[in-house]
């Protein structure tokens, strides 16, 4: 029975072995390819628009009868704890904190994003110690599965700081899935109890993050850093198909008389 195996294999082999290696070879080109196009589309992407200076992003507190300005140069209120300043994921490096206040305002417990069809569940994480080849090489944050992790230390609903919120994007529960699909303009609701308040989404960020340099790393971790201004940032792991770059959205609470006419635009999509 061996050697008739045997030779039904060689035989096999001796028809179709080119044909197989050919097939073979040309499965390889087509996934180079495919590669090739995946990284000419992030190229581009990034290549749309240059990406916002956080720095530049920070809001100063307004005068009496001033709206707030966008101002560079303005100062982030730095860490809590700098002892406590783990290397964040999905961005993997230093950071702070953000910075909570002495009377702890309520904790988001779901986020909504009606136009891309997010609804999910909202936990809190923190952080744990990243060890390769048996060394720790400082610590990572934790992201939920099947739910979007708040960021232990983040500010609550409604008070001044960066409510920093993650999920994944293709695995557990994938609920930030579509997160790349947020356009500016789009209505975010971060729920706690009775309580429900918007955003409006005003920034929307592709960072490369796999291979970058720790410069370009700890440029983009920056995004999840305390702030003086109030704003909600929600990150998660971009493209679909793979973890290369991080995708960030920044959003800003708004004012009732505003809701009504941004959620008919919003539902006019």
């Amino acid at each position: 029975m061996q050697r008739f195996l045997a030779r039904l294999a060689a035989a096999f082999a001796a028809r179709y072995g080119t044909l197989l290696l050919v097939f073979g070879a040309l499965l390889l080109g087509l996934g180079g390819l495919m590669q090739l196009a995946r990284m000419r589309q992030m190229s581009a992407l990034e290549a749309l628009d240059p990406p916002p200076d956080f720095e530049a992003s920070l809001r100063v507190e307004a005068g009496p009868g001033e709206s707030p300005v966008l101002a560079a140069g303005a100062e982030s209120p730095g860490p809590l704890d700098p002892a406590l300043g783990p290397t964040p994921d999905p961005l993997r490096d230093p950071a702070a904190q953000p910075i909570a206040s002495p009377t702890p305002a309520p904790k988001p417990e779901r986020i909504e994003i009606p136009a891309v069809g997010i609804d999910t569940p909202v936990v809190e994480v923190g952080w744990e110690a990243r060890v390769v080849n048996g060394e720790q090489q400082g610590n990572v944050w934790q992201t939920a599965d099947y739910a979007a992790g708040l960021h232990r230390g983040s500010a609550g609903i409604g008070e001044p700081g960066n409510t920093v919120i993650s999920g994944h994007n293709n695995i557990a529960g994938s609920v930030f899935a579509e997160l790349h699909a947020v356009e500016e303009g789009d209505l975010v609701y971060l729920s706690s109890g009775e309580r429900r308040l918007p955003y409006r989404v005003e920034t929307k960020l592709v960072l490369w993050e796999e291979g970058a340099s720790p410069e370009r790393r700890r440029v983009n971790a920056r995004w999840i850093e305390a702030t003086p201004d109030e704003r909600l940032t929600l990150i998660s792991c971009y493209p679909p198909w793979g973890n290369t770059h991080r995708v960030i959205v920044v959003a800003r609470p708004l004012d009732d008389e505003a809701l009504p006419d941004l959620a008919a635009g919003a539902a006019a999509r």
